[in-house]
């Protein structure tokens, strides 16, 4: 494996369907959330392959037993295991990337909202499973997310996540010259590549999910919380600062033309 590049931000920023995209470039793979390869949800199950289930060839039984006392290899099994040259991961949080890979070795790709665009999906994604979404703390909660996130040095790209909606040929062009790999328009129907990925908001093998792969730009969440709320609750933070210099940071991605 020449190269890890961890997908970061907040729950619901688009990074389940970058992972599938990215992962599908000649020379890439996608993981996933790969500490569901281990650690087990509140049920105690353990998740199995978005493609192929618990029967998996690749996501096997032994694969999680070394990754149980993997240490900074963690990533490096990985990629030995699904075989690409750049392993692409979806675990986000912070903590569980100190964790995971505690050497620092990845690359990041910081992907990021309009403050009311996730908040809009954070409270959709809620209410969807009987949760009360906490409106007023989160604009707080996402500005000190991404306020860190623009302090953090290294190897690292920012994406707006509807630059990806409006052009996401472009945007994929753009990541793939930054990735080193080369750039095919067919990896936008990221479900016909053979993925062995766990976790995130929605599995595209999933007879359920099959009228929802397709990138759509108008596709806008709506949520039962008022807008002008959501509108207030948003200018009332400093998250409206924040979100400017993410997008004035050198680092972001500029769709290719």
């Amino acid at each position: 494996m020449k190269e890890h590049v961890a997908i970061c931000g907040l729950s619901f920023c688009g990074s389940t369907v970058l992972s599938y995209v990215l992962g599908s470039l000649r020379g890439a793979g996608t993981i996933g959330e790969s500490h569901w390869l281990v650690d087990p949800y509140p049920d105690g199950t353990l998740l199995g392959c978005c493609r192929c289930g618990t029967g998996c060839r690749v996501i096997t039984p032994a694969l999680r037993e070394r990754l149980r006392t993997a240490g900074a290899d963690w990533y490096d099994i990985i990629g030995t295991a699904l075989g690409p040259s750049v392993l692409v991961s979806s675990d986000k949080n912070h903590a569980l990337l100190e964790r995971l890979d505690p050497d620092g070795r990845r690359s990041e790709l910081v992907v990021f909202k309009s403050p009311i665009d996730h908040l809009r999906s954070y409270v959709r994604a809620l209410t969807s499973t009987g949760e009360r979404p906490e409106v007023e703390w989160y604009p707080g909660g996402w500005a000190e997310h991404y306020g860190h996130e623009t302090r953090i040095r290294g190897r690292r790209a920012f994406l707006l996540f509807d630059d990806f909606l409006r052009s996401p040929s472009g945007c994929v062009a753009a990541l793939a010259d930054w990735l080193g790999l080369p750039f095919d328009p067919r990896v936008l129907e990221y479900w016909e590549f053979p993925h062995h990925a766990v976790g995130g908001n929605s599995n595209p093998f999933e007879p359920t999910n099959l009228g929802r792969r397709r990138i759509d730009p108008n596709r806008r969440f709506t949520t039962t919380v008022p807008e002008d709320v959501l509108e207030a609750v948003v200018a009332a933070s400093d998250a409206p600062r924040v979100f400017e210099a993410l997008l004035a940071n050198e680092r972001r991605i500029v769709p290719r033309s």
